[in-house]
């Protein structure tokens, strides 16, 4: 398993739900938190199976994709309201904080 970065600043990026950007790279179209949030139950399930910190690690990165350690630096979930938003587009973070989200976070 491999969990994809940016390249530029080493954050976590989902691959978008549509596919490989040309010319952009991986997570140039919409980022869905549901990819977020599986990357971090994988890495974390593969921690505890191998103890290797990496997986620790990686978990935590892309963790911190909700809080705004993402392509937009827009953090997706809102510690006031407790919501968390649907995703990213390529210019905004999605608006859309359905209650399955508050789940994924």
């Amino acid at each position: 398993m491999q969990v994809q970065h940016c390249e530029t600043n080493d954050h976590f990026v989902p691959i978008g739900s549509q596919g490989l950007s040309p010319g952009r790279g991986k997570g140039a179209l919409r980022s869905a938190a549901i990819e977020a949030a599986g990357a971090v139950s994988a890495c974390l399930e593969a921690f505890r199976v191998t103890g290797d910190s990496r997986w620790h690690n990686q978990a935590w990165s892309a963790f911190n994709w909700f809080l705004g350690d993402n392509d937009l630096q827009l953090p997706l979930y809102d510690s006031v309201t407790g919501g968390c938003r649907d995703g990213l587009h390529p210019d905004r973070a999605n608006e859309n904080q359905e209650r399955s989200r508050r789940y994924r976070f």
